[in-house]
């Protein structure tokens, strides 16, 4: 027999101490488990264990190898046990992990994962469950779990004595999953917790040939009764067990009734007949992200073993010809809005399986956008769908992130925001790489006003080209008290014409500061006209909205330098107050250099201001030449502003 490897991607949740990492437990654990198996196919297989210390370093298994084209793609996952609490909202670690899972649950099927303890609980979260604190009391040592009838299919291949209605397990541990998930079955029961086990059967999988993609165990498989003892002494001498928890969970280290715990065998032997399934390769994954949604993206099959009919209805659901008829009544004709349209098959392909689109901002604007890109909803009613949440500052992203999408959508609150994604995107643009240009469609709303409208960079005006159309008469800093109070007076004029009670100063200025009006009539009319122009753009369909005029002057993309003119007694602090005022430029902090690069005046960093300030009394007409150009930065924004200084 051709020997099989398997490789594994073992996800660290601890890094115990005295006993040895969990990566050599856990290997450990596998190989003695496999040397013991009665199965010609485990004995054969070849263990490759890749570890990740997701607590400490949150790392995770690259995203290529949970593709099933790499060459070294894993075959399986598993979590392990750890000290930390699952349910924990202020967890450094674990929100991540659960999403970490619940996307290889729902993206990547083809994959099996196996949870142990802690591992379990984070597995129920992630697939729609919840885990608790225990009001039993703790598990320590070994216990009896009593099978279910499909229990006793997954974890009793090989009866042992007295092994018919049982398996025993090691056990640490006192949270718990306290009902199965949804679309899960129940494996494993004790006297004091009812969900020791469950799993989650692929959508593949049939009566007659039963297939895991998820497979979890509250117990500790892979602990020895030498490995539980070392952790009942430390936690008794901390003070976690009490003396009655000590005395029994030293009563059980041997077993009950002289069992010993079988994590050599029939539950070891478990976890490696679910490593050797031959799981279905599901389809590229649609890629979205929300940040980041597919345009029409395929569903794959998301059925359980709760539904009968569950797979036969996911599958005709796949295969149902009106499921885009709308769209291919468009996509099959080949005209006549613009020449480069082809239609048909190309079209379609590139659209559902390879357009890459990224939405920044999940608000309410970006959730319609999402909703309309995923045709019907998101990832509940369209399981084909691949929805990854960045929750970060888009600056922390490198242009290589960026780069890495076709198409972006912006459903922002936020004019700094818009303007940093705007000059971002145009300064990516390489004359030489016709794929570093990412359209641009900027949504926005207020009440019942909104705009769409869509950027290519350097081809079309960018949002700074239209900036003096905001708020042409004043700039509102929400951090100025005069504003809020001139804000207040009129907010509650209002309230007074329309008996509205509640409007305080503090209300108003929570409100400007934090929250723009929304409704969701106008959301839903932008989202779809953002989402048109997506199509649009995704097909060469149509053609795309540009409705504004780039300036000549922009900062960004226009290229042309703006004229200051300076009176003779103006000094270098009414130079930058006159920068800090011009609407069209919207720069808070300006720093001026030379052309050639030597500061003039910097705000930051503070080396800098203490080295440069001095230069604000002095006669501008002293330190800059007339016709001379002035480069202006703003820590926010990366662009430069070019001012060329004209004395009057």
């Amino acid at each position: 027999m051709t020997k099989r490897t398997v490789r594994l991607a073992l996800l660290l949740c601890d890094t115990p101490a005295d006993y040895g990492t969990y990566e050599d437990i856990y290997r450990d654990w596998l190989l003695k488990a496999q040397a013991a198996s009665p199965d010609e196919q485990i004995k054969n297989a070849e263990l490759v264990l890749d570890a990740y210390n997701v607590v400490d370093k949150k790392e995770y298994p690259p995203a290529g190898r949970l593709d099933p084209g790499h060459p070294e793609a894993y075959d399986a996952i598993m979590m392990t046990g750890s000290k930390h609490t699952s349910f924990d909202p202020q967890s450094s670690f674990a929100p991540g992990l659960i999403e970490f899972i619940r996307d290889v649950a729902t993206h990547h099927q083809h994959i099996p994962i196996l949870a142990v303890c802690f591992g379990h609980q984070i597995a129920a979260l992630a697939l729609g469950g919840e885990c608790v604190r225990g009001s039993n009391g703790w598990e320590i040592g070994v216990y009896s779990n009593n099978f279910t009838k499909e229990g006793r299919y997954w974890w009793s291949d090989y009866v042992v004595e007295d092994g018919a209605d049982k398996i025993y397990v090691e056990q640490m541990h006192k949270d718990h999953v306290p009902s199965v998930p949804p679309g899960c079955q129940l494996l494993l029961t004790s006297e004091r917790y009812p969900v020791h086990s469950f799993v989650k059967l692929h959508p593949a999988s049939t009566p007659e040939k039963p297939l895991a993609q998820v497979l979890t165990i509250q117990g500790h498989p892979e602990f020895t009764p030498g490995i539980v003892q070392r952790m009942v002494n430390a936690r008794a001498e901390q003070g976690i067990f009490d003396g009655p928890t000590t005395a029994e969970a030293n009563r059980r280290l041997g077993g009950k009734d002289g069992h010993g715990a079988e994590g050599y065998g029939r539950l070891g032997w478990a976890m490696w007949k679910v490593m050797l399934q031959d799981l279905p390769k599901s389809a590229a994954s649609q890629n979205a992200n929300a940040a980041n949604s597919n345009t029409n993206p395929q569903p794959v099959n998301n059925a359980n073993s709760n539904s009968a009919n569950g797979a036969a209805t996911t599958s005709a659901y796949i295969a149902d010809p009106t499921r885009y008829a709308a769209i291919d009544k468009l996509l099959d004709n080949e005209g006549p809005f613009t020449a480069e349209f082809q239609g048909a098959d190309a079209a379609k392909d590139f659209l559902r399986n390879q357009c890459k689109v990224l939405v920044i901002g999940a608000g309410g604007l970006g959730c319609e956008i999402l909703q309309n890109l995923a045709l019907n909803f998101v990832t509940r009613r369209v399981p084909g769908i691949k929805v990854t949440a960045h929750h970060n500052k888009i600056q922390d992203k490198p242009l290589s992130f960026y780069k890495g999408f076709n198409i972006i959508i912006a459903g922002l609150d936020s004019i700094s925001a818009r303007r940093w994604i705007n000059a971002t995107l145009v300064n990516m643009v390489d004359e030489e790489d016709p794929e570093s240009l990412k359209p641009l469609i900027d949504g926005g709303t207020e009440g019942f006003k909104g705009q769409a409208r869509v950027i290519l960079p350097t081809i079309t005006s960018c949002y700074e080209c239209s900036l003096l159309s905001l708020h042409s008469d004043k700039k509102l800093d929400t951090d100025d008290p005069d504003h809020i109070e001139w804000l207040f007076q009129k907010a509650s004029a209002r309230a007074a014409e329309f008996a509205i009670e509640g409007v305080t100063w503090q209300l108003t200025q929570g409100v400007v500061k934090n929250i723009i009006p929304a409704i969701a009539s106008t959301n839903a009319i932008i989202a779809a006209s953002c989402c048109n122009e997506a199509f649009k753009i995704a097909t060469s369909a149509a053609p795309y909205l540009n409705n504004y005029m780039m300036r000549p002057d922009c900062p960004v993309c226009g290229g042309e330098s703006v004229t200051a003119e300076v009176g003779k007694d103006w000094t270098l602090e009414k130079l930058v107050a006159w920068i800090e005022d011009r609407q069209e430029f919207q720069i808070k902090r300006p720093s001026l250099a030379y052309s050639d690069g030597r500061p003039l005046f910097f705000q930051a960093p503070p080396p800098l201001f203490e080295q440069t300030k001095g230069n604000l009394e002095k006669l501008v007409s002293d330190l800059v030449p007339e016709g001379e150009d002035i480069v202006v930065t703003d820590p926010g924004l990366p662009f430069n502003l070019s001012v060329t200084v004209k004395y009057v």
